[in-house]
């Protein structure tokens, strides 16, 4: 019982902390995805916004996606496409005249240990339509740290591609559905 109250204490908090980290992007009125943002810049209105190249579709360099946080419905910002690669999977927008209260994740650069406890902080489809505000799905890495790739076992659900996956107690993150920094796969 009380290893479940810890995981439940630490996904609220991750959810509290870190509730406008991670946008729900949107193309020609349909979501597509998760985004993660990764610096606010000193304007404190711009924001960088990582995404799976996947999770754009059609949309080119130069073209926009709405990035809604959580619990908007209609107020959304225009993130421009700034770079995708589509060998890593990996594509970086840009919102500019952001107002939302932003926190960037950093990312984890570190040896991976199997067992670690990881949290999924994802905006996820229900039927036809994206839900609103971001769930939290836990789980844990599942592999030792000279394999190849990042697995962990969050639960995924469709549209979860983009978000991020959040050491639990560190805060710091790696990502579903695409190559990280470290070349490591989530």
């Amino acid at each position: 019982m009380a290893a479940i109250q810890d995981e439940s204490y630490w996904c609220e908090e991750l959810f509290q902390k870190f509730e406008f980290s991670v946008v729900r992007l949107h193309s020609g009125g349909e979501f597509h995805g998760n985004g993660l943002i990764v610096h606010h810049g000193d304007d404190r209105t711009t924001c960088l916004i990582l995404t799976c190249c996947h999770v754009l579709g059609t949309v080119p360099v130069a073209g926009t996606m709405a990035a809604y946080f959580s619990g908007s419905i209609d107020v959304h910002y225009d993130a421009t496409v700034l770079h995708f690669d589509l060998t890593l999977d990996l594509a970086l927008l840009r919102a500019t005249q952001v107002l939302e209260p932003v926190t960037p994740l950093r990312f984890f650069d570190a040896p991976i240990v199997s067992g670690w406890n990881v949290v999924a902080l994802s905006f996820i489809t229900m039927g036809a339509d994206a839900i609103v505000e971001p769930g939290t799905f836990s789980g844990e890495i599942i592999n030792e740290p000279d394999d190849a790739y990042l697995n962990c076992n969050c639960t995924s659900k469709p549209g979860a591609s983009g978000s991020p996956i959040i050491l639990a107690g560190m805060h710091d993150v790696s990502i579903n559905g695409l190559v990280t920094l470290a070349a490591m796969k989530v």
